[in-house]
Parts: structure tokens; C-alpha cells; sequence
């Protein structure tokens, strides 16, 4: 079974209410072409064209990753999703219960403003920038995205926790540059030693 990966992004803008009679929110669940936060010793990003709509299917939105919160559904109709030139966006209705109540209210008031996604990654790679040496991992090609979720916590908190994956690639990654560096040490070193 493929580990599934969590991202977030906290903006204030990146969830929004749209309506109180219908408890709509909308917002981006993720934004292509942008580097992350420091993830723990590197930064990520997905190109647009990383993801299509097949990798859509069937989605939910969630309060804090809880699977037994679940807010919003594509499959049932109560939320949308799409994407476009700027990232994941969605739009739901939340369920006029006690809990999708005070998520709204939470939304509104500011007290919730963060946005995340799970996916399930297949394809990465890693470079380093030559300016700041930082490790970038680009995202190229997921299994899904199953969920989205609205968060308490979106910088940090999570996705700590989920991100052993993704530092299991880029030791990985380090292992080969060091690798890579010793054979030309040695390729340097022979040279010097012929006639």
C-alpha cells in the first residue's frame, strides 16, 4: 500500500465563506507552481499538470484529517471541486448539524483559516538550489486525492507526523550526491596517478 502524504497551506484567503442560508465554503486545497513552507529540511512543490481530474474521483472534506468528520462529499454532491491555473479548488456545502455549524462559525470568524490535502505520491524528484543549497522535491505524478481537509493547525502540526516519506526520498537523495561526490574524488584521483 502507497504512504499517503499530507500537505497544507495556510493563507487567510485560501478559505472563504460563501453563503450563511447554505453553510458554503470554498477555497484552494493546494496551489501549483509555489514552493511549501520548510518541511523539515527542504521545500516542495507541484507543477500544474501534476494532477488531472481522474485523480478526483471521489473526495472528501474533512475537519482535521478525522476521517470521522467528514464535512463534505464529492461523490454525494455536497461539494465541488476543480481545478485551474492556480491549484485544487473547492467549493462545499457543510452539513447543517451541530458540527457543520460551528465550523462555519469558525470559518467566519477567522478562527479557522487553513486548508490541507492528502495524496499519495509516485513520482518525485529532488534538486538543490544552487543559491540557497536548500532541497527542493518536485511532485510529479500521485496515485489520488482523497481528501481535503479544514485545518486547526495547517503549518505544522500534521504534517510533521506525515512527512516521513518524503524525508526516507530525500535521504535518498543526499546518499546519491554523496555517492556521486566520492566517484568523482576517486575518477579526480586516478587521473592524477597516470603517467
Amino acid at each position: 500500500m502507497m504512504d499517503k502524504e499530507v500537505r497544507s497551506l495556510q493563507q487567510s484567503e485560501s478559505l472563504k465563506v460563501l453563503s450563511d442560508a447554505d453553510l458554503k465554503v470554498s477555497g484552494y486545497a493546494l496551489k501549483f507552481n509555489t514552493l511549501s513552507q520548510d518541511l523539515g529540511g527542504f521545500y516542495e512543490t507541484i507543477p500544474s499538470g501534476t494532477i488531472n481530474e481522474g485523480h478526483l474521483a471521489d473526495v472528501r472534506l474533512l475537519l482535521n484529517h478525522d476521517r470521522s468528520q467528514v464535512l463534505a462529499r464529492t461523490k454525494s454532491g455536497t461539494m465541488n471541486v476543480k481545478l485551474d491555473e492556480v491549484g485544487l479548488y473547492f467549493e462545499a456545502r457543510l452539513p447543517n448539524t451541530p458540527q457543520g455549524n460551528a465550523v462555519y462559525e469558525s470559518l467566519k470568524r477567522g478562527d479557522l483559516d487553513g486548508c490541507s490535502f492528502e495524496m499519495g505520491v509516485i513520482e518525485d524528484s529532488w534538486s538543490k538550489d544552487p543559491v540557497t543549497g536548500a532541497y527542493i522535491r518536485t511532485i510529479k505524478k500521485i496515485d489520488e486525492i482523497r481528501e481535503i481537509s479544514i485545518e486547526t493547525f495547517p503549518a505544522y502540526a500534521d504534517t510533521e507526523i506525515k512527512l516521513e516519506v518524503a524525508q526516507r526520498s530525500l535521504n535518498k537523495y543526499r546518499d546519491y550526491e554523496k555517492d556521486l561526490l566520492l566517484l568523482q574524488i576517486e575518477m579526480e584521483l586516478a587521473s592524477m596517478e597516470e603517467p
